[in-house]
């Protein structure tokens, strides 16, 4: 069988075999990264007319041309058993998928603000009881709305949104989607090379030590938690690192400023729980008789911690996206007798 593909913007930047193993897996299915590898070195695949490396780094307007032959053997599909391939480069978000199933291709929740948007880079306000992902276990997801948002970029081949960081589904505030290749490419060598600094909001019972404190105990995953139990708890050994401020508080309630030096899941609410400071309205880490007490239960149903700043520190973007609080966060705060912000 025969393909051929024009690059778009969503995918400049990608490396050759990359770019193969998603493509093919819309017509063929899901192929081992050895089976493109080996195309390549048969010269299946020519890259503008001539044969095609792995590590080439395609460019919008590239053209792709691959002749893939069904392996023979026991488990070979026939060529009868291959749907034809998609006429057009681009995907509709309802036909578009990863290789592992059919993305959903409609948005139905909370309206979501767009913050910044530059080269292939768009910071959100995502806001409680939205994931960040297409929305699997029947919430509303963040990249089925931008599958929608950038509908007509996705079906030109100019975008294929992904996120690559992400926040707990009932956690708010700034997270980024890469909308192209290079895009995405960029702010992941920044996360790996500490670039992206992360500032959360997040209010607790109870008073720390100090005003500015730090937290390093380890941390792992339970495997069968139950819904209202916490799923990361201390370990014996590991790294795991926070900063904390004590930016605003009583005797009773304080409001932290968080900052997260490592990225281990659940981090902030685990660490504030093994102070002795759980986090106000949280399900799986929180105190469900103090928030009652205090009557935040008739309206919360979600942790009170807010990604309020996302710092990328490259000379490319260069920026600082700043968030503000939920109303339902700002309510909380009158609630308990705080009003900083």
């Amino acid at each position: 069988m025969r393909f051929e593909w024009t690059v778009g913007e969503a995918d400049a930047g990608r490396r050759l075999d990359r770019f193969l193993l998603r493509k093919l897996a819309e017509p063929l299915g899901e192929l081992p990264p050895s089976h493109i590898q080996r195309m390549l070195r048969r010269g299946d695949v020519k890259l503008n007319g001539r044969k095609g490396s792995g590590n080439d780094r395609i460019k919008a307007g590239d053209v792709v041309v691959a002749h893939h032959s069904a392996p023979s053997g026991k488990g070979a599909r026939s060529e009868a058993d291959i749907p034809a391939a998609p006429a057009a480069v681009g995907a509709s978000p309802r036909e578009r998928s990863d290789g592992a199933g059919q993305r959903p291709a409609d948005y139905q929740g909370p309206s979501i603000e767009i913050l910044h948007e530059r080269e292939g880079l768009v910071v959100v306000d995502k806001p409680a009881g939205v994931t960040c992902d297409h929305g699997e276990g029947g919430r509303p997801g963040l990249l089925a709305w931008a599958d929608r948002r950038w509908a007509e970029a996705i079906e030109r081949g100019d975008a294929r949104p992904a996120a690559p960081h992400r926040l707990d589904t009932g956690t708010t505030g700034t997270v980024a989607i890469g909308l192209t290749a290079a895009a995405l490419e960029r702010f992941r060598r920044a996360q790996s090379e500490s670039r992206i600094h992360k500032l959360y909001r997040v209010l607790v019972w109870g008073r720390p030590p100090a005003e500015r404190f730090e937290s390093t105990v380890p941390l792992r995953r339970l495997p069968h938690a139950r819904r209202h139990e916490p799923k990361v708890v201390p370990a014996e050994d590991g790294t795991a690192h926070t900063r904390f401020h004590r930016i605003a508080g009583n005797e009773d309630v304080s409001l932290l400023e968080a900052e997260p030096l490592t990225g281990r899941t659940h981090q902030i609410r685990a660490h504030c729980l093994a102070l002795g400071l759980p986090v106000v309205g949280d399900p799986r880490y929180g105190d469900a008789g103090r928030d009652r007490r205090a009557g935040l239960d008739a309206f919360l149903d979600h942790q009170l911690l807010h990604a309020v700043e996302l710092v990328v520190d490259d000379p490319h973007w260069g920026l600082r996206v700043h968030a503000p609080l939920p109303g339902e966060f700002s309510r909380a705060l009158r609630l308990v007798g705080l009003h900083a912000e």
